[in-house]
């Protein structure tokens, strides 16, 4: 039987404000095997705790089936149904997102905002976040570090609308994964496209950067370098005394870090950069910091194709042939025909 772990209420509360939904619910099995919803965060405490959900019926029944996740945007209840809601309320709802957890329950969130759709990066953010509840001690979850987690990242997703420009965008974003990870070190590392070599562009204290420019880093060296070269990322506690981990690799001035955290940042498919954090002691690295990490990435990710796009167009404007004066209408004996062989 599954038992509401004191953690629960405040990692649902943080759940739902950071996807900005109405309610964020959880689904466990009881001592009978039924899967009813066990606990709930909806302000106007509409959600019935203790609703009944057979698996492969509604929405939530059809994720504890199939156990995959599952995303229905234009939510509408005559083809649909969530079943924790009293009717008149689930009428309300105008999307759902709901995923599998890895103990047999399952872990979901809806909005009643409208227009309002959930995205695939909202869905590898809630996978990442379920782990949360299937944790093999639960009573070890920081719920403080928890919060400060989501209470920046709240932040890091208002940091779009607040900074047009990269060069203030960045150092706000490393600033405020400093803040909720306490790492001493968070760093962003850009490289050109297949250069052997990178460059720290922004850092959270100086470092690298203390005479203005960064010095050229090879990629066959540090942890820093194998992210760059297998596109993998790297999470290193130090603990147990293990060696420290060389981030950059060999570098006058930089210490060797003893915990680490190394992700590929990936613009267009291509991983041209990477989020950097490195601590001066051994620490450990939880699931909810790695989700917090991971999720501030994915924001980082949205903010660089932005400007992807924006160069793009850019570029291609003076290629396009701009009507100003209205539609241009269809003249035979004007418009130029075939080629002749």
């Amino acid at each position: 039987m599954h038992i509401i772990h004191p953690s629960y209420p405040a990692l649902l509360d943080a759940i739902r404000r950071v996807f900005g939904a109405h309610a964020a619910v959880l689904f466990m099995p009881d001592e009978t095997g039924r899967f009813t919803a066990l606990a709930a965060d909806c302000p106007d405490n509409t959600v019935k705790t203790g609703s009944p959900v057979e698996p492969g019926k509604g929405l939530v029944g059809w994720i504890l089936r199939n156990r995959q996740p599952l995303i229905v945007n234009n939510f509408d209840q005559r083809n649909s149904h969530l079943g924790y809601y009293e009717s008149p309320e689930e009428g309300r709802i105008t999307a759902f997102m709901g995923c599998p957890l890895d103990n047999g329950g399952a872990l979901c969130v809806d909005t009643a905002v409208q227009p309002r759709a959930f995205t695939e990066d909202h869905m590898e953010g809630l996978i990442a976040l379920s782990a949360l509840f299937t944790l093999p001690a639960p009573a070890a979850v920081d719920i403080e570090a928890v919060r400060r987690y989501f209470t920046r990242l709240e932040r890091i997703q208002e940091l779009r609308a607040q900074h047009a420009q990269w060069k203030t965008y960045l150092p706000a974003f490393l600033a405020l994964v400093a803040e909720a990870t306490r790492f001493d070190h968070v760093a962003f590392a850009a490289r050109p496209d297949n250069s052997e070599t990178y460059t720290i562009e922004a850092e959270s204290a100086p470092l690298l950067l203390t005479d203005g420019a960064s010095p050229q880093l090879p990629i066959a060296g540090g942890v820093a370098g194998w992210v760059f070269r297998n596109d993998v990322p790297v999470h290193t506690e130090g603990l147990n005394n293990t060696p420290a981990a060389a981030l950059y690799g060999k570098v006058k001035g930089v210490p060797d870090f003893r915990s680490v955290v190394c992700l590929p940042v990936a613009v267009n498919r291509a991983t041209t950069a990477a989020l950097c954090l490195g601590g001066l002691d051994p620490r450990p690295i939880p699931q909810a910091m790695r989700s917090f990490i991971r999720m501030a990435t994915d924001e980082l990710v949205q903010f660089l194709e932005a400007l992807y796009l924006r160069h793009r167009v850019r570029s291609l404007l003076p290629q396009a042939r701009l009507h100003k004066d209205g539609a241009t209408a269809y003249n035979p004996d004007t418009a130029p025909g075939p080629q002749q062989e």
